[in-house]
């Protein structure tokens, strides 16, 4: 596309032409990195075209999907724009920027702060006077070239699926996908490459050769179709790495069993990239002979129970693996109820449950159920179980868990098409004390209690559950509370937020001095890997640290690019506590309470929130107290600019999420009261809430037994289950196996 028609280009500051460049590739599998490279190239060329003088370039270099709107480097670009400081904003199509009609918005947003927009392969310059209609052109292109393409792929997979069983699914337990029929060698230690077979048919052989994996595959007519080793599969260094802790227990071995044979098959025709002639089928697949016996173990118990959680109780009683993809490493009734109703064990199997739709306010791609249904085809010879007592067992379950779901409000299932993470406060945002899990919704059976995720797993013994909403009252009063405590940091705060705005932003000198140096370690590291490459050649740890160095160079060109924009750009600070306390309460009158938006304003201002147990000292029920870190600043859009500021409004607090009992409440007037010589029918008569004599006994006894113990709450924190609290079970539960989250470390209260 030639631009020499169009006005010469000026810079907006009297000398160097100011570009900011867009890549970016979605990450595909046949995409690598130097596509964004290309990219880049082709939009310095396309700069030259115009201007001869010196050039800056600002360039987004990402990896992403372009239908999705919820991409960081979107807004990176939207801030871009609207510092004014752009000349031109270059992309090789408008496509790479963002798919849809949302190019046009930032195309808009781009002419309206004086950024000429250049798109090359699209013939875009919003120099020109029909730019619009040509950005909305190529935005219907990208869209329908995407929408044929999603089409034409879903076509040939389901067409594959019923004409002969391709498309095969990844195996779950009990099945082995033999590829092409191969057969499988291992060979431990070979000195030197030619001792590996040069002669086989439907063989795969795994070698190591020089500490390094080797492999070979012959088809069926011997003829020898991979021939390659790990230093020349530097992409695939993860699956390498796994299979290598896979073959580690099984070189040893004479003999493997089929289900093991099957996995190393999949991982290396998966690593080198190689399928069988023709699509892998349902005829290709076979059933594990040691998963006969429990399968028929399986649906015996199912019969009798109607439980998933008893089958999977007995899965891991009996160490039985869960399938090869799996992630869990232990069974449990989801995983149960899942495979149960699987098809593919009466032996048909089914393609089409499930297909993807666009969510528009997002760009995502959500999967939903299929309203056509599935299709099938019958394969005997996968069947573990009778297809009518199959059917009979699945009727009689779902019989069982009818109306045992979320039940619809208006009609309607609050939580339509709703992600998971999408939830209220503070729903996967609390964490347990003792473990580290999260507190999830649906506590106990009750819709409106939270407990430990890792008590439901029988990974934690606190199986107390708290009351959601009123944990939120308590935080918003503990909030409203430190903000009025705020006044006498006034004068502080003031003189923080001024020197803040007089020096720009949070210490550039020294965050400059830092980058500086970050940069010169980085230069060192590249040196001294391109030596190691020069002298070993590629190996998998130089892979990795190769990526590791990629990561770090664009994490510090995000930060001089923050620190280049920072320092002309007015901080958005507040003036004063007022200011300050104003913006909360905007911020909460504006959102319900029990909305994800108001959620995700109490997730910045309280960052850390961790629950735990305490009890009373003359017994009682554990009560849910939380110990919360409660940041002010998260609210202030540049808070993180002011130096000072995040410490002054950042307290760490206790919190009771539950409301005291009538022992205590009355305890501090009860025994004021009792000093005077009054006896309790007198007591219990001026005390301002209704109460019996008996408890006005138990408060002076409460107040005793903390006198006795020298304690100033009658709290105590409970570390264990109490003996002598019948209700707190959970540790009794054979299954239960107390494991923390991996690197959990209880903060102290």
């Amino acid at each position: 596309m030639s631009y020499h028609h169009e006005p010469e280009v000026t810079p907006r500051n009297g000398h160097t032409l100011v570009v900011g460049i867009v890549a970016r590739i979605s990450g595909c599998a046949n995409q690598k990195e130097l596509s964004l490279e290309d990219q880049i190239d082709h939009a310095k060329q396309a700069v030259a075209e115009l201007y001869s003088g010196p050039v800056e370039y600002r360039e987004i270099a990402t990896t992403g999907k372009g239908e999705r709107l919820d991409r960081p480097e979107l807004v990176a670009v939207e801030e871009m724009l609207r510092t004014r400081e752009l000349d031109l904003l270059v992309c090789e199509d408008i496509g790479r920027m963002v798919r849809g009609t949302a190019a046009v918005a930032l195309c808009g947003l781009a002419v309206d702060h004086g950024t000429r927009v250049l798109a090359p392969n699209d013939c875009i310059d919003t120099a020109e006077d029909n730019w619009e209609e040509d950005v909305i052109g190529a935005c219907r292109d990208h869209v329908g070239h995407q929408s044929h393409t999603s089409k034409r792929i879903k076509h040939k997979k389901m067409n594959r699926f019923v004409k002969f069983g391709g498309a095969t699914p990844c195996e779950i337990f009990g099945y082995i996908k033999l590829d092409g029929g191969f057969d499988l060698r291992l060979m431990p230690s070979v000195s030197d490459v030619s001792g590996i077979p040069t002669e086989g048919k439907n063989l795969i052989i795994a070698a190591v050769v020089d500490n390094g994996l080797y492999f070979r595959i012959f088809n069926g007519d011997g003829t020898m179709i991979v021939n390659t080793d790990e230093k020349r599969l530097t992409k695939q260094a993860r699956p390498i790495e796994a299979l290598r802790k896979l073959l580690e227990s099984l070189w040893a071995r004479h003999e493997l069993t089929s289900r093991e044979t099957g996995r190393v098959i999949t991982a290396v025709t998966s690593i080198v990239g190689h399928t069988s002639e023709g699509d892998i089928t349902y005829d290709d697949w076979r059933k594990d002979p040691e998963a006969e016996p429990i399968y028929k173990e399986w649906f015996r118990m199912l019969r009798e129970t109607l439980n998933y959680s008893a089958v999977a109780d007995l899965l891991n009683a009996k160490a039985v693996p869960t399938g090869p993809y799996c992630r869990k490493k232990k069974w449990d009734g989801y995983m149960v109820r899942r495979i149960t109703a699987n098809s593919l064990l009466k032996g048909m199997p089914g393609r089409g449950y499930m297909h993807t739709i666009k969510h528009h306010e997002t760009g995502r791609r959500i999967s939903v159920k299929n309203p056509n249904g599935p299709k099938y085809r019958e394969y005997p010879h996968l069947a573990f179980v009778d297809p009518v007592e199959f059917d009979e067992l699945n009727a009689l379950l779902d019989a069982k868990n009818k109306g045992m779901g979320r039940k619809p409000s208006n009609g309607n299932d609050p939580r339509w098409r709703v992600p998971r993470k999408r939830t209220r406060f503070p729903g996967q945002h609390a964490s347990c004390w003792y473990c580290g899990s999260q507190c999830v919704w649906g506590g106990n059976g009750r819709t409106h209690s939270l407990m430990c995720n890792g008590s439901r797993e029988y990974r934690c013994w606190n199986s107390m559950a708290f009351d959601g909403p009123l944990a939120v009252e308590k935080i918003v009063a503990a909030i409203t509370a430190e903000l009025s405590r705020l006044e006498g940091f006034e004068d502080q705060f003031r003189e923080l937020i001024e020197k803040a705005r007089r020096e720009g932003g949070s210490g550039l000198v020294q965050r400059w001095a830092e980058l500086e140096r970050a940069q010169k370690e980085l230069a060192r590291q590249q040196e001294n890997t391109a030596d190691a490459i020069a002298k070993y050649g590629t190996q998998p740890w130089i892979d990795k640290k190769v990526l590791e160095m990629r990561a770090k160079e664009c994490e510090l060109a995000a930060e001089r690019w923050r620190l280049e924009h920072q320092g002309d750009r007015t901080l958005t600070l507040p003036g004063s506590v007022a200011e300050l306390r104003q913006m909360l309460k905007e911020k909460f009158q504006v959102l319900a309470s029990d909305s994800p938006e108001f959620g995700n304003i109490l997730r910045q201002i309280v960052p850390d929130f961790h629950v735990f147990l305490v009890r009373a000292c003359d017994g009682g029920h554990p009560l849910p107290r939380a110990h919360i870190t409660l940041n002010l600043a998260g609210i202030i859009p540049d808070a993180k600019h002011a130096p000072g500021v995040a410490e002054v409004l950042t307290r760490q607090l206790t919190v009771d999420l539950f409301e005291p009992a009538q022992r205590e409440r009355i305890r501090e007037e009860a025994v004021r009261l009792a000093a005077q010589g009054l006896i309790r029918r007198e007591i219990a008569r001026r005390l301002p809430e209704r109460v019996s004599q008996t408890m006005v006994g138990r408060a002076l006894a409460l107040d005793r037994m903390m006198r006795e113990r020298g304690l100033d709450s009658p709290y105590v924190v409970v570390t264990e289950p109490p003996p002598d609290y019948p209700k707190l079970r959970r540790h009794k539960n054979s299954k239960y196996r107390f494991e923390p989250l991996d690197g959990y470390q209880q903060p102290s209260i």
